[in-house]
């Protein structure tokens, strides 16, 4: 599937609302509860807004028609966070989706790497990662739970 990003419009509100709370990115994102809408309208809208994070819905091109398959945030410093819509996982997707999130960053930041800090036993992901060309930093501990470091130079 050709995969392209998008920067995210306040319409993607409820899309990005149902990737945030679905249970498994909540759980390799290692964020625990169900975020209320009125307190995830608030910080979508504000990310939206902030000049050092780039909110992108990434889109699969199926039949001609681009769908909506993930979202990936890339913040100025080089960080990526990546969420795949429950659909459209165990389909090889995520390297190509990580694939086209490089390329906006490319044509659109000023960092000469980016980095992923991934939870240990997301396997899939860190496959994913290293499939993209990321390449093992070391390991780290994020919100008090072991993860990796990659990182891409570009």
């Amino acid at each position: 599937m050709q995969v392209r990003a998008r920067t995210a419009q306040p319409s993607d509100l409820k899309l990005a609302y149902k990737w945030a709370n679905d249970p498994d990115n909540r759980k390799m994102n290692l964020k625990s509860g169900i975020v209320p809408l009125d307190t995830f309208s608030k910080s979508f809208a504000a990310m939206l807004l902030d000049t050092n994070t780039n909110y992108l819905i990434m889109e699969g091109l199926s039949d001609g028609i681009w769908l909506p398959i993930a979202q990936v945030i890339l913040y100025d410093d080089g960080l990526i966070s990546i969420s795949i819509d429950r659909e459209y996982r165990g389909r090889r997707l995520a390297t190509p989706i990580i694939l086209a999130a490089i390329d906006f960053a490319k044509d659109n930041l000023s960092v000469n790497k980016i980095t992923a800090k991934i939870s240990r036993e997301n396997i899939p992901s860190i496959k994913a990662f290293e499939r993209a060309g990321f390449r093992f930093k070391g390991e780290i501990t994020c919100k008090g739970h072991p993860c990796v470091e990659y990182c891409y130079q570009i």
